[in-house]
């Protein structure tokens, strides 16, 4: 796949996501293979993550440029992962960032090869309408206060 095939690819994989998932209500839609979604809550913030041929996943990203801060709520995180897993009915990934880097982030993989096969589409949509919901409550119930 070129470059320009994807790039076209994602804003209409974005599209029928859109419209398939109701708490989106924005009219614009991303133009590359992720889509942030903020929670209210400054420095935490949930993203749609797509690829063309290696998965998909639903993230949850604290960045509040506190790198204490960060670790504080990601070890929380981590230290009720059984709970969070039990409740989204999936295991996590979690991602301690590269040294100096303050970020963390937790990641859910979805079950796809990707989505340069449209055919693959009704699938993560699906997956990511199911799961969204579970994820971000699960989340919330330790991180977001």
């Amino acid at each position: 796949m070129t470059y320009t095939e994807a790039k076209n690819l994602y804003p209409a994989f974005w599209m029928k996501f859109r419209d398939a998932y109701i708490p989106f209500t924005r009219e614009d839609v991303p133009t590359g293979h992720f889509w942030k979604v903020t929670n209210g809550e400054s420095g935490k913030w949930f993203a749609f993550v797509v690829t063309m041929n290696q998965g998909a996943r639903l993230e949850f990203y604290v960045d509040s440029g506190d790198e204490d801060a960060n670790a504080t709520v990601f070890n929380l995180l981590r230290a009720n992962r059984s709970e969070i897993e039990r409740i989204v009915g999936s295991a996590l990934e979690f991602h301690e960032e590269s040294e100096g880097v303050k970020r963390r982030r937790i990641d859910l993989p979805i079950e796809t090869p990707g989505i340069a096969d449209d055919a693959e589409w009704n699938n993560v949509i699906s997956q990511f309408c199911s799961k969204m919901p579970l994820f971000e409550k699960a989340v919330r119930m330790f991180a977001c206060q």
